[in-house]
């Protein structure tokens, strides 16, 4: 990747802010002349938090990097066009984190012995590079600035159309949802279908961001005017996922568990369409169980899908549990997932069935923030409960 094809390469234009390869200024040649091919293996660190910074500055020409601080947590996520090392080129202070590469990846390095030779040769070299680097940070910030405010808005969203008030109802219920730093498309719905039903939905929209907001908000919307109908809940998802097909230019999907609670009868009939299966406690049984049922399809991914419903008979004393995967999938800093067997114990060995539906959300909810020990939440965790 040398001569011809470093000035092909997207990651080396962009950080040298080249736009016509054919007329690049003497000093920006001058620069990338001082770069060398370095090639990572997964798992091998590029910079290493403490070290010398002999071995200058990194481009990423191919591949992802993690960014880890001095203690072992995750603080940032590298791609393509990224670079490390650019403060330490210059000022020799010692690395002040950790990158390591996730996969194989492909770097160009600048060591800081040949970047020192060459602005001793010519101060104009420091000057140029002083432009370009000024250049990408302030490229950085404008884009953090606009992912800042876009996520604000998202976060706002979200929060402003999910409910909060759970004394309506004639049974026990609660919800939360803690929002990632990427917010993404996680909601909860409950909702009386009439005097004698209520509707709970649970659903998260792929992607991040507003798009996700926007099209959780329009997904929220459509499962529950439909449900309010009166119609089988597999009818609910099918109408429901046949619209959202033809509006989906984000080509985005939704998984959705949704279940409707008889009042009279205590039957709670429901559809899951890709999504994880909620904790169910038997009080005949006396423990807690995985409600699972061959998953359908998610909504919005194919138009014309059918849907498949199921029916149990609760009594006094029952407990379903619904939550998004931010539960079951978040992560300590050594990589180890919270997970679905670690939930379904964290009920069964607690006595969860004496503890009122805001309890065991607040516990569940304590005992992943133990488990991550401060590690960075990658996935909003949504919960949604209740008690008969």
């Amino acid at each position: 990747m040398f001569a011809r094809e470093l000035l092909e390469n997207s990651s080396i234009k962009k950080f040298f802010q080249i736009d016509d390869v054919n007329n690049i200024p003497e000093e920006t040649i001058g620069l990338i002349s001082l770069l060398e091919l370095c090639e990572f293996n997964d798992g091998e660190n590029i910079v290493t938090y403490g070290a010398d910074p002999d071995d200058g500055m990194y481009i990423i020409a191919k591949g992802n990097a993690t960014v880890y601080s001095g203690d072992g947590k995750i603080i940032n996520f590298l791609s393509e066009g990224a670079f490390v090392g650019e403060l330490a080129l210059m000022s020799g202070k010692k690395r002040s984190a950790t990158v390591t590469a996730k996969g194989s990846l492909t770097a160009v390095r600048m060591s800081r012995k040949m970047f020192d030779e060459k602005i001793k040769s010519d101060t104009k070299y420091i000057s140029a590079f002083m432009e370009i680097l000024y250049a990408n940070l302030t490229d950085i910030i404008g884009r953090q600035q606009k992912a800042k405010a876009e996520l604000d808005v998202a976060t706002k969203i979200q929060a402003s159309v999910l409910p909060r008030n759970f004394t309506d109802f004639p049974v026990e219920i609660y919800a939360t949802m803690k929002p990632a730093r990427e917010v993404g498309g996680d909601f909860y719905d409950i909702f009386n279908i009439d005097d004698k039903h209520i509707g709970f939905v649970m659903a998260d929209v792929s992607g991040k961001g507003i798009t996700a907001a926007l099209f959780m908000i329009m997904a929220k919307n459509i499962i529950k005017n439909y449900s309010k109908l009166n119609v089988p809940v597999e009818e609910v998802l099918k109408r429901a996922n046949d619209e959202l097909c033809a509006e989906n230019e984000a080509e985005m999907f939704v998984t959705v568990f949704m279940g409707v609670l008889d009042l009279i009868t205590l039957e709670f009939t429901f559809v899951n369409a890709g999504h994880n299966a909620p904790v169910y406690y038997n009080k005949g049984l006396n423990e807690f169980e995985y409600l699972k049922v061959r998953p359908d399809f998610v909504i919005a991914g194919i138009e014309g899908i059918t849907y498949t419903s199921h029916k149990i008979k609760l009594e006094k004393g029952s407990i379903i549990y619904m939550y998004t995967d931010g539960v079951t999938e978040a992560q300590n800093k050594y990589d180890e997932l919270f997970s679905d067997e670690r939930l379904l114990n964290l009920f069964n060995n607690n006595h969860y069935e004496n503890m009122t539906i805001k309890e065991i959300l607040e516990t569940v909810g304590e005992e992943i923030t133990k488990f991550v020990d401060g590690n960075t939440q990658s996935d909003d965790i949504t919960m949604l409960g209740f008690k008969i």
